[in-house]
């Protein structure tokens, strides 16, 4: 795995849209043109624009509506800004249903078009007495995600794709899953996932059992993945509404992150 390029850190900003139908023709022009569609963005370090599977699902079946955009950002003020960007109100306008939320990394593991990824410092987070590389606060109570993205080896993606039925169907009413939603950069070999959870006890359990185990076995004994990614974030503010699909549950709110011990957690954006 390549990974001499720097490796990434900051404060990621995820958004989730379902475009209404008189507006889908220009979601897919900005998805082709990827981040050049976004124009230049104060402190943006790394960015993707994605499609989604049927109903925001995990399945080989494209949803012509839904959409994901994730940016990296050096700074929490950076991604706030972003957030309430007129880019993002762009989307909004457009979409019957949006779902915006800012994170900090707490654990990261691999890496993406060939750049590393590490936590998220405290000087990123508004700390200004920690030095850049410090090791970042303890992480807030509340809400948790998961990032895990891949790209799949050609010669892999039939095993693969066998998976992906059981393990969405395990996240169906799962305990503790806010919301989850399947990604992809290009169809059936990049592919990501992205999951909020209530608190990290209901995503390890999710993780450690059933089907998802049972995948992640596959992953490794197979070399499935020529790169792959993996993020455990804490969230530090919401907004918007996500409804639930065939498979999920559903999160509703405009709401901040709980405050822990180190007050890592912000107010929601207005």
């Amino acid at each position: 795995m390549g990974t001499d390029a720097p490796a990434l850190s900051g404060v990621l900003v995820v958004m989730l849209v379902n475009l209404r139908a008189g507006h889908r023709g220009w979601g897919w022009h900005r998805l082709m043109r990827g981040p050049r569609s976004l124009g230049p963005q104060p402190g943006m370090l790394f960015c993707k624009l994605m499609g989604s599977g049927a109903e925001g699902g995990f399945g080989l079946k494209p949803s012509v509506s839904h959409q994901g955009l994730l940016a990296l950002f050096g700074n929490d003020g950076q991604a706030q800004a972003f957030s309430a960007s007129p880019v993002l109100q762009d989307y909004q306008a457009r979409s019957e249903h949006t779902w915006v939320g800012r994170l900090s990394i707490t654990s990261a593991r691999g890496a993406w078009d060939g750049h590393a990824w590490r936590p998220t410092s405290g000087e990123s987070l508004g700390h200004a007495s920690d030095p850049p590389a410090a090791t970042p606060p303890p992480a807030a109570t509340g809400p948790v995600a998961a990032l895990t993205r891949a790209s799949i080896r050609p010669s892999r993606a039939l095993p693969f794709w066998r998976q992906a039925p059981a393990t969405q169907a395990q996240m169906a009413g799962v305990d503790g899953c806010l919301l989850a939603v399947g990604l992809g950069e290009a169809p059936l070999l990049r592919q990501c996932t992205f999951s909020l959870w209530s608190d990290l006890e209901a995503m390890r359990a999710y993780a450690g059992q059933g089907a998802h185990r049972q995948a992640v076995e596959q992953v490794h004994a197979h070399d499935l993945f020529s790169e792959s990614l993996f993020l455990r974030m804490h969230l530090l503010a919401q907004s918007g509404h996500w409804p639930s699909a065939a498979w999920a549950p559903s999160v509703n709110r405009t709401t901040p992150a709980r405050p822990g011990p180190q007050g890592a957690a912000r107010r929601a954006d207005p």
